[in-house]
């Protein structure tokens, strides 16, 4: 007779991800060990990493090669706190090959898994003030890929706005705000528009 858990992972394997995936992950949070106070690894912040990650690749893989070159993917590496200034600056950063001539512009990617009282919150206060420092920077618009439901790798909404559509100091966004920048398939390809100067 099957185990709960052998037949978890096959039903998890058959309808939500391939079993390489179910095993690396189960694996993952087996070995998570608490070596000091210092170096504490969070199970849940792991996870939220990995969703993260999940998320990135799937908006990555809906530009195309042929129009749009990955300039810049942050890593988000860190340990007891250091890290790379880099890791406050949006996920990524493309370059649109356009007729008129190159046009950067960076996104940062968000993954929820469903409105709580019909919001979300997008981000921290402070990672907003390092987008909008990004922008005054580099002297390029960051954009927000917004995904809701489903899985990372396949949520049920998206959503891609510019940060400037956001009212100041606004982090918690409802339906009602969202819905004019929804997806009508969330699956499809990303593209530019070069004459409103946004990606949809």
């Amino acid at each position: 007779m099957l185990s709960a858990l052998a037949i978890l992972i096959y039903l998890f394997h058959e309808y939500v991800m391939p079993i390489d995936k179910v095993w690396r992950r189960i694996n993952k949070r087996n070995n998570v060990k608490k070596n000091s106070h210092a170096n504490t690894v969070s199970v849940g912040s792991n996870l939220n990493a990995e969703k993260g990650i999940e998320f990135e690749k799937f908006i990555v893989s809906k530009f195309s090669k042929q129009h749009f070159k990955l300039l810049r993917w942050r890593s988000d590496k860190y340990i007891n706190g250091i890290y790379a200034s880099e890791n406050k600056d949006p996920d990524l950063v493309f370059e649109y090959c356009s007729p008129k001539g190159p046009f950067h512009f960076a996104v940062e990617c968000k993954w929820r898994s469903g409105f709580f009282d019909g919001n979300i919150q997008l981000a921290k206060p402070y990672q907003i003030l390092n987008y909008h420092e990004f922008i005054f920077r580099e002297k390029i618009p960051v954009f927000i890929a917004l995904g809701i439901g489903g899985y990372p790798w396949m949520p049920t909404d998206l959503y891609l706005f510019q940060l400037k559509s956001i009212p100041a100091g606004q982090i918690y966004l409802n339906e009602h705000f969202l819905i004019r920048f929804k997806r009508a398939k969330p699956n499809s390809n990303i593209y530019f528009d070069d004459r409103t100067g946004n990606i949809y």
